[in-house]
């Protein structure tokens, strides 16, 4: 039932090729021992102890307390992340970091229906490539969470209408934000002329030094 769990909803990069019985990754997440594990990395395998707490989940599951048990993990999240300020924001449960990048293209092309979204990424150098796939609003994978066949690459919806700047680099020594290297897209200034990744730090953003 474990593995059951921890396979559903995936896509072909979690799957277990039956050749190998290993995902995409080369790992099995219930063969772990003597492996050194990688956080929530999508190749993540468990430990002992993930181990044991998904086997005493196992046994006190139940259908109903869904409702229940994301509204508990919510408040504690929010607890976590807010302490004892009063700021409002609201979270969002997904399968990856790759599909979650598709929820703020759903919510500005709801917002603003037929308008182009300007997508401003962060920490390209630590994106893979679904997540810099999703974030264009194109399928990731070809095989989506249901198990239905998917055109990787390709967008998923036509009316979608997207420019991509993949140009904050992650924290360096030096700085708090940086210009990024050549990689991404133009973006349009307010005249409608392109204008680069760098020149649009340079007119947006103020570099600090730590």
């Amino acid at each position: 039932m474990i593995k059951d769990w921890i396979l559903s909803g995936c896509d072909e990069r979690i799957a277990l090729r039956p050749e190998t019985d290993a995902n995409q990754y080369h790992l099995n997440p219930n063969k772990f021992e003597g492996l050194l594990m990688r956080g929530s990395c999508t190749c993540g395998t468990l430990t002992p102890d993930g181990l044991k707490t998904a086997q005493r989940f196992e046994q006190e599951y139940r259908v109903s307390d869904d409702r229940r048990w994301i509204q508990e993990q919510t408040a504690r999240l929010r607890a976590l992340f807010d302490g004892e300020s009063s700021t409002e924001f609201d979270l969002y449960y997904g399968p990856s970091g790759s599909d979650m990048m598709y929820w703020p293209l759903l919510m500005q092309s709801m917002l603003y229906p037929g308008k182009t979204i300007t997508n401003i990424v962060s920490c390209p150098e630590e994106l893979g490539s679904g997540s810099i796939l999703a974030a264009q609003g194109k399928f990731y994978a070809s095989t989506n969470q249901f198990g239905a066949k998917v055109p990787k690459g390709d967008v998923v919806e036509n009316s979608l209408r997207i420019e991509v700047c993949f140009c904050l680099l992650a924290k360096k020594a030096d700085t708090f934000l940086t210009a990024s290297k050549p990689f991404a897209t133009s973006l349009p200034n307010a005249q409608g002329s392109p204008l680069s990744a760098t020149s649009f730090l340079d007119q947006s953003l103020e570099s600090r030094t730590i």
